[in-house]
Order: structure tokens, then C-alpha cells, then sequence
């Protein structure tokens, strides 16, 4: 028979059996018959009597095919249906290869929702973190961002919150700062205004009590006795050192306006 209905592009139905010389003839024609190079090593099998499914073996053509071998005893015959390997897992790894793409697919689609799953909740997180470093280097303007109604979402809100009263608190508390240190400034200038006024003050009289010591212990030396010379001079040492104190006091005035000067000090001497 020639007719190959549902047997695809490469299946056949081939009946055979042994001749009188020991050949195998074919009963009916084979498929691809100008393509033989050997006899069909299922034929033989058949006609040994071996029914037996074989997955992979080569037929007449050298091409490595699926095969089937029956041998029927009343006529001495072998049966043997085969198809070429290739066409017959063709189904076989059309549907792997579905299963396969189906599966990356799934696997895709699993790997995205997952991503997505982990930023929903690590996303917060990483930006209530990110924030929080800027806030530590001193930006308490920024605020975090609130992405969901969870746990989560409310420590942001929290957060928020809580940046916005400590912000609020330090704005309060630069502005008084600054209230007292403009105060400072002005009770400086003022302490310096009065001792200034103060040593200028306390010098015009002890200039004249000194001058005037001077002028007993120089004129009138010889009217004084020890006694009166040792007043004179503890007058003289008293008013040089008011005067010192003046000096230092003027000087101790100053030193707010001059800048802090620092150097390293022995402790161990």
C-alpha cells in the first residue's frame, strides 16, 4: 500500500518476510525506497520473532527512527510501523518547549510581584533611612515619604511628626539663642563702657594724690621725720599700685574683642 494517512511525513507500514534465499522481501513498498542503503534492522527483528518497541534505532535509510516490530506466525510475515525520531518527539518538544516558556514566564512574573512585594516593604524603610542620615547631618527640613497605611507607613508618620515638633523646638530655641546673644553683646559693650569710665574716673584722683605725695616727699623732706617719710612712700607704693589695677582692669575690658587664642599646656609640669 502506498496510502500514509495519519502517518505523518516520515511513518511507515511495512510488511516483509524471507525469501527462499534468506533476503528479506517487502511485501509492500517501502516509503523511501531510493534513499536505502541497508535492510531494515526492524524487519529483521520482526522476522526473529522479536515484538518489541524501540525508541531509537536506525532503519534502511541510516535515520534513526521510532519503531514498532510484530511478527505474524500463520504467514511467516514481519510487521514493523515506524517514524523518523525527530518527527515522532516533535509534539513531545513542542510541548517541553511550551512548558518551558511557560514556566520562564511564571518564573518572571513571580521574580516582579516578589521585587515588588520586598520594595513595598523595604522601600519605606530605605527612604525613613535615608532621611534620617540627612537629618543627622543637620537638614531637619526633610520628611520622609509615607507609601502605605501599614506599620510602616505610620512609624513614617510618626517620624514626621516627631521632625516637625524637633524642628519647630530648634528654630525656637536658634532664635533665643540668638535673643541672648544679642543681650550678651550689649551687656559687654556696656561693662566695657563702664570700666572704662571707671578707670578714667579713679585715675584723675590718683594722679593727684600721687602728685601730690611727691611733692611732700621732695619739698618738705626735711620737715618730716621717719615716720612721716614711711607714710609718705606707703601713699607713693599704694597709688602706683591703684594704678595698676586700672591698668589690668582696661586691659581685662578689652579682651572681648579680641579673638580666643589657644596653646598647648604641660600637665605634667
Amino acid at each position: 500500500t502506498t496510502n500514509y494517512t495519519g502517518l505523518g511525513s516520515t511513518g511507515e507500514v511495512i510488511v516483509g518476510k524471507r525469501g527462499q534465499d534468506g533476503k528479506i522481501v517487502y511485501l509492500t513498498p517501502r516509503r523511501f525506497e531510493k534513499n536505502a542503503i541497508n535492510e531494515s534492522l526492524l524487519m529483521n527483528e520482526a522476522l526473529k520473532k522479536n515484538e518489541s518497541f524501540f525508541p531509537n534505532i536506525t532503519d534502511y535509510r541510516g535515520q534513526s527512527v521510532v519503531g514498532v516490530t510484530r511478527y505474524i506466525p500463520e504467514m511467516e510475515w514481519g510487521l514493523i510501523v515506524k517514524v523518523d525520531t525527530q518527527e515522532a518527539f516533535q509534539s513531545v518538544n513542542t510541548l517541553r518547549d511550551s512548558i518551558l516558556l511557560f514556566a520562564f514566564i511564571l518564573t518572571l512574573f513571580i521574580i516582579i510581584i516578589t521585587l515588588f512585594f520586598v520594595y513595598s516593604i523595604t522601600g519605606p524603610i530605605i527612604n525613613l533611612a535615608s532621611v534620617a542620615k540627612q537629618v543627622y547631618t543637620g537638614n531637619m527640613s526633610k520628611r520622609a515619604l509615607v507609601l502605605s497605611k501599614d506599620e510602616i507607613g505610620e512609624l513614617s508618620t510618626s517620624f514626621n511628626t516627631m521632625m516637625g515638633k524637633l524642628q519647630a523646638s530648634h528654630e525656637d530655641l536658634e532664635r533665643k539663642v540668638h535673643e541672648r546673644t544679642l543681650q550678651l553683646e550689649e551687656s559687654n559693650k556696656d561693662l566695657e563702657g563702664f570700666s572704662y569710665s571707671v578707670s578714667h574716673d579713679l585715675r584723675a584722683p590718683l594722679r593727684a594724690i600721687d602728685g601730690f605725695s611727691k611733692i611732700l616727699e621732695e619739698d618738705y623732706a626735711t620737715k618730716l621725720d621717719d615716720a612721716g617719710k614711711r607714710v609718705i612712700t606707703t601713699i607713693r607704693t599704694s597709688t602706683k599700685q591703684m594704678a595698676t589695677l586700672i591698668d589690668d582692669l582696661l586691659t581685662f575690658s578689652r579682651l572681648g574683642r579680641k579673638p580666643l587664642e589657644t596653646k598647648d599646656v604641660d600637665m605634667k609640669t
